[in-house]
Formats: structure tokens, C-alpha cells, sequence
């Protein structure tokens, strides 16, 4: 058999473009800036900004509205529409869908930010990348090992071209690259077992059965 590929994993990268750039902003995490011209934030002229498809624009959709105040918000996209119609009021020129199919679709959309649940990431991601669009999507990228590897596989594909990024949050700070480091430089030997936990409590086992129809304004 042949020895598994070796799979590295790389904070977000900024990567040359001949027209446009991303530039995380200065929050890690809050959000990202996305310019033609790598201009720094204060400097955002009118053709300096991309058309953006925001997919999911609640939860961690809400996260991004003060920084897509700057930018050219041309579609909205959201099974909600309730939510959909609380998005449109500090972006009124979007055209709203509920199907991130059709959203991508949209002609003059070139950028998407991904905040929908978690189970649609890796789809709405590589559909965006196989129409030339540029990419900033939530955590986690895919629910699965073999997502991930595909949408890793055609960002390498369209990385000279298309500009992505991924929202870890509290990953992109210096310490997690410093522990990968060590890790990939051998300082604390061979890596055998790696143990992950977390003192979140769920406010319920599982998830509720379900009852009745959903209401009207949700897709």
C-alpha cells in the first residue's frame, strides 16, 4: 500500500491576485476586508470593492455585518426569512434567495462569505471555487475528513487565481501556529494521541423530536 499523503493544514493565506486581494481584519476572526487593490480599511474607495454573496446571514452571518457595511453586499442568502428580511435592511440592494444554488448563480456575484450550518460548508465552498469566486468561510470547513480534503484539493487548484479564507478564530493567534511547529519540527518527538475537550455544557442530549410543520417562512 501506499504511504497516506501528507496533509498539512495552513492558517489563512493572502495570496497575490492580478485585480483584486482578502485582508482579514484586525479583529482575527470578526471578519475580513476585501479589496481590488489591497488597500488598507479607511481606504476603501468605491472601485476598490467586490460584490459579496453573504450565505447564512444570521449567527455567525451577524458577525461580518459591520465590515460588509464597507463592501458591495449584492446577494443575501438564508432558509429564514425573517432573518432574510433583517439582513435587507442594512443591505438593501441585495437580491435575496433561500437556495445557495441559485445565490451562486448570480452573475456579478465574485466573492462569498460562508456562515451557514455546518453541514453545507464544504458544498457552498467548492461550488464557489469551481465558478471563480473568492472564498471566506466559517469553521469548520467540512464535517468530515474526506470534505475537507476535496475542498483543500481545489483550493490548491485555484490558488494563483482566487483568494480564500478560513475563520478560525482564536487559531489564527500566534500560539496555535507555535504549537504546530513544534509538532511538525519533531521538538516533542513522534505524535501518537492527541486529546481535545471542552467545558461547554449542552442544554440538552441530542437533538428534540421533531413536531409538527415547519412555519411558512422557513425554507
Amino acid at each position: 500500500m501506499n504511504p497516506e499523503p501528507e496533509i498539512r493544514y495552513y492558517k489563512h493565506e493572502v495570496l497575490p491576485m492580478q485585480r483584486r486581494d482578502f485582508l482579514k481584519s484586525t479583529a482575527a476572526g470578526s471578519g475580513l476586508i476585501i479589496l481590488r487593490s489591497g488597500a488598507l480599511r479607511g481606504q476603501n474607495a468605491p472601485g476598490n470593492k467586490l460584490n459579496v454573496a453573504l450565505i447564512g446571514v444570521w449567527g455567525r452571518g451577524t458577525a461580518h455585518y459591520n465590515v460588509l457595511r464597507n463592501e458591495n453586499v449584492v446577494a443575501l442568502c438564508d432558509v429564514n426569512d425573517l432573518r432574510t428580511k433583517e439582513a435587507l435592511q442594512l443591505f438593501p440592494k441585495a437580491k435575496t434567495y433561500w437556495d445557495w444554488r441559485q445565490c451562486l448563480a448570480q452573475k456579478d456575484v465574485e466573492a462569498v462569505m460562508i456562515c451557514t450550518a455546518d453541514h453545507h460548508h464544504a458544498f457552498i465552498a467548492n461550488w464557489a471555487l469551481n465558478r471563480g469566486k473568492h472564498v471566506y468561510c466559517e469553521k469548520p470547513l467540512g464535517i468530515s475528513v474526506d470534505e475537507v480534503r476535496t475542498v483543500r484539493a481545489n483550493y490548491l487548484k485555484n490558488r494563483s487565481k482566487l483568494a480564500t479564507q478560513h475563520g478560525t478564530q482564536r487559531h489564527a493567534y500566534p500560539n496555535f501556529e507555535r504549537l504546530r511547529e513544534l509538532i511538525l519540527d519533531g521538538a516533542i518527538g513522534e505524535l501518537k494521541t492527541v486529546h481535545g475537550w471542552d467545558a461547554r455544557q449542552l442544554p440538552r442530549p441530542g437533538y428534540p423530536a421533531a413536531e409538527g410543520q415547519p412555519p411558512s417562512v422557513l425554507h
